[in-house]
């Protein structure tokens, strides 16, 4: 079980490190497939753990895969015209750098706590980050379109990154 939820902060880790750097140009489909074998087999293991029966497994199994792939296609479709319309300004490469030393910093706290029994505050921070999806989908909202209507604002951005 321990094993499972290292691996799974792991491959949280491996994505960031590939947000900074591509580590595998190319084969991301192929990776993203083995890591949600991971993270499923995190929930496979929960629900044995648990008990229930077989069918209640598929039922539980199917229903967590609609749930999660149902709110990946929310946030998908919430954030990536923003990043689409930044990623074509100088914000970008400090959004994207910014997100990557986020999560691998939370996947780190993670793989600590699991491997040595260190207690970290990452869940608290991670908590309150996504309680504020919302705020920071909106904000992201709002500096595209201010991009996209203001193009001195691109400037003003490029001049505070460098």
């Amino acid at each position: 079980d321990r094993l499972v939820e290292v691996l799974i902060a792991f491959s949280i880790l491996v994505s960031a490190l590939h947000a900074l750097r591509p580590l595998f140009p190319g084969r991301e489909p192929m990776i993203a497939a083995f890591f949600g074998l991971i993270h499923g087999l995190a929930f496979a293991t929960t629900l044995t753990n648990l008990g229930v029966g077989a069918w209640q497994r598929i039922a539980s199994v199917l229903g967590f895969n609609l749930g999660i792939e149902t709110m990946q296609l929310i946030v998908v479709g919430a954030i990536l015209p923003s990043l689409v319309i930044l990623s074509r300004t100088s914000a970008y490469t400090f959004l994207r750098v910014a997100g990557a030393l986020f999560a691998g910093s939370a996947s780190l706290g993670w793989i600590a706590e699991r491997l040595l029994g260190v207690h970290t505050s990452v869940d608290a921070v991670v908590d309150s980050v996504a309680h504020r999806g919302p705020w920071i989908a909106a904000s992201l909202l709002v500096i595209s379109v201010a991009l996209i209507y203001l193009p001195r604002f691109d400037r003003l951005l490029e001049a505070d990154v460098h």
